[in-house]
């Protein structure tokens, strides 16, 4: 098969698609970001998006922007599947970058690379806040996970993992021009709902939650006015799903050794 890349305005919805794994981003419906990442047949994510604030105004998803943004896939099979999505105005742009790894069938593992790149096209500096909301349900569940956010030497908040003891997610982000401003660990729906109040948010730096557990990174930049590149913010990130070793596993990993000690203590 020839893989193939189509760009179009008036996006609607995409699935990305690479070996045991599939990705599915609303791009303009009311819950544009992702919403289904299913590793051999299992779905773990609810919901991932974007939202951005400008000054102390309230928060508004990625369509705020401009609700028709411009969008770009390309999927070559077993070897690339990428998404390329910008909204842009006559003041900034934001665009984000998808690209799902899937790996062999059976062994519930998946990668995402994401990158975001905000960018300042006005004559004036832009307050700019942007904030990142992941639910995950491991496993198709949506309760009993936790959340943990790891810090540098720095006290960054550079890593957080979710686990429900069979599966985990880790989220690891590096902002080459800014660094996390605030974080959060919550149960679900909180930070979701403080970002669709119409009330400005701040994150409340809580590192770790367990139940229905959320996480969310917030970033805070003064960009300045744009010159001839523009002033930009710019964000990787690095999402990984692995199998936690099973229960079952280990009990046969167990017997192998009481075996093993039992067939030395004959021999001797």
């Amino acid at each position: 098969m020839v893989g193939f890349t189509c760009s179009q305005l008036n996006a609607s919805d995409y699935t990305l698609n690479h070996r045991n794994s599939s990705l599915d981003i609303n791009v303009t419906s009311a819950d544009v970001g992702l919403v289904n990442w299913t590793v051999d047949g299992v779905n773990s994510l609810n919901y991932q998006g974007l939202f951005y604030r400008i000054g102390s105004g309230a928060e508004s998803s990625l369509l705020g922007i401009s609700g028709t943004p411009v969008a770009s896939i390309t999927q070559i099979p077993n070897a690339l599947s990428l998404l390329d999505v910008t909204y842009g105005n006559a003041l900034f742009s934001v665009r984000t970058v998808y690209q799902l790894t899937g790996s062999s069938a059976g062994s519930g593992k998946s990668g995402l690379s994401q990158s975001i790149t905000v960018k300042n096209l006005s004559d004036s500096p832009l307050d700019f806040h942007l904030f990142q909301y992941s639910d995950f349900d491991l496993l198709g569940a949506p309760g009993g996970q936790t959340a943990q956010f790891s810090f540098d030497n720095l006290g960054q908040p550079y890593k957080v993992s979710q686990t429900d003891g069979a599966s985990t997610v880790i989220a690891t982000v590096n902002a080459s021009t800014a660094p996390v401003s605030h974080f959060d660990a919550t149960l679900f729906n909180s930070t979701l709902s403080s970002l669709q109040d119409g009330s400005p948010t701040i994150l409340g730096d809580s590192a770790t939650a367990s139940g229905n557990a959320t996480f969310s990174f917030q970033w805070d930049v003064t960009l300045a006015a744009a010159g001839e590149n523009g002033d930009s913010l710019v964000i990787s990130q690095l999402f990984s799903i692995v199998p936690e070793p099973a229960s079952g596993s280990l009990i046969l990993l167990g017997m192998a050794v009481l075996l093993g000690r039992r067939w030395r203590g004959n021999a001797i």
